[in-house]
């Protein structure tokens, strides 16, 4: 996405303005129900699961409030996306978002080694690195505890082979997708002797001598 990205908005416009003129904009139109449709049957199944669950300790007014809220955010946020998705820059949105999974990613790399300790897999490397208690409330039930962890892996008190296995990976990875593309295409192998390598022309084929002859004589 990040090698595709700069011309992407203009290949999708051009199949799209392809399509409709071949005829094909019931097709499209069909594709964009279908992918609706799908979405909102997994969303109306979640809320049934969350009304229905008999260990779930939230009432069925407060589940009514987050299911409005959560839609109307979807449609603010479908507007917006409307509106301003002709002008996307599609380049700066997947570096945005790819730096976005790098860091979680990095989070599930320490959740699965802390998981691993939990099952006594890794016992090295266990001592504690530094407290985050002031932002991750150990034993805490609340949102920002919850997506802290579950989504970004982190812990109150983590352990130095959690830090160390999240360094590891975000680090490098981080330095992949922020690296600017002239570096990239520097750091290629290859790429480096092909550009100091000095331009070769070719030189024009001597005439031949019937032909100097020929021409001197005139």
């Amino acid at each position: 996405m990040r090698r595709h990205s700069r011309g992407l908005a203009g290949e999708l416009r051009a199949s799209a303005a392809t399509a409709l003129a071949a005829g094909s904009a019931w097709g499209l139109i069909a594709m964009a129900f279908l992918a609706v449709l799908r979405e909102g049957v997994e969303t109306a199944f979640f809320l049934l699961a969350t009304f229905q669950s008999e260990s779930t300790q939230i009432s069925t007014a407060s589940a009514s409030i987050g299911a409005l809220l959560g839609v109307a955010i979807a449609v603010a946020i479908g507007w917006g996306i409307y509106r301003g998705g002709v002008r996307l820059n599609l380049s700066r949105f997947f570096r945005i978002t790819a730096v976005f999974l790098v860091i979680i990613a990095a989070g599930l790399v320490a959740s699965a080694l802390h998981t691993a300790h939990a099952a006594g897999w890794i016992n090295s490397g266990q001592s504690q690195a530094f407290d985050l208690t002031w932002l991750v409330a150990p034993d805490a039930d609340n949102i920002v505890s919850g997506l802290l962890t579950g989504l970004l892996g982190f812990q109150p008190f983590p352990t130095v082979i959690e830090v160390a296995g999240w360094l590891v990976y975000a680090i490098p990875m981080l330095l992949f997708v922020l690296l600017p593309d002239r570096w990239r295409a520097a750091l290629r192998p290859g790429r480096g002797d092909a550009a100091s390598a000095p331009a070769v022309t070719a030189e024009p084929d001597p005439a031949p001598a019937s032909d100097v002859a020929r021409a001197s004589r005139a």
